[in-house]
């Protein structure tokens, strides 16, 4: 016990403050533990982020194709007895850069829901894809040969249907599509934010 080693005046003092405070009986032990309960946390919501390894490279093509992140995000240490309230996914690269030599360039097209240009998340093992992050057309807007500093894209969506608790996660990029070849997306990470109850 955090008491041992303290008078009885010290004690009782402590444990006068304890109760008073937090309410309970007449001694702290084993049989008779602190219930500590403070109503200002009652409906509290607790956040968490959760990243995967970085990725050197996400190349967006002029011909539509879709990429598997190869990291994955996992999601460890919530609570057994938390309630996911809302997750939504990250995309976060370092650099931004139109590969091609002589055009501008820009992502072509912006999201079809569940179809095209649009990152989406599932658990890796069992899940089905659902949309997380949009796009939208001309994004992405650079020069020809040149290079920007990157930026952190946090979705909109609740995907909560998927991200339910401690588990591994996949992103994929369905179906990019630059304007031209290329647009490349350098040191890059995908992420889950939960925000849950306990």
């Amino acid at each position: 016990s955090f008491l041992t080693g303290l008078g009885d005046s010290a004690k009782n003092t402590i444990i006068k403050i304890l109760r008073d405070t937090f309410g309970g009986g007449a001694d702290i032990s084993a049989a008779n533990p602190l219930q500590v309960y403070d109503p200002k946390v009652e409906g509290f919501l607790f956040c968490i982020d959760f990243w995967s390894d970085p990725q050197e490279e996400v190349q967006v093509p002029a011909a539509a194709a879709t990429l598997v992140f190869t990291p994955t995000v996992s999601v460890t240490d919530l609570p057994a007895t938390a309630t996911i309230v809302r997750a939504i996914a990250m995309f976060k690269f370092r650099m931004v850069e139109n590969a091609h030599a002589t055009l501008a360039n820009n992502l072509d097209g912006g999201t079809v829901p569940n179809t095209s240009q649009v990152i989406q998340v599932k658990e890796t093992d069992a899940g089905a894809y659902i949309d997380a992050i949009n796009f939208v057309a001309n994004q992405f807007t650079l020069a020809a040969a040149t290079r920007e500093g990157g930026d952190v894209l946090i979705g909109p969506k609740d995907i909560k249907a998927q991200v339910d608790g401690n588990d591994s996660y996949t992103f994929q990029w369905l179906m990019r599509k630059a304007a031209q070849d290329f647009i490349n997306l350098n040191d890059c990470q995908v992420g889950l934010r939960i925000l849950y109850s306990v």
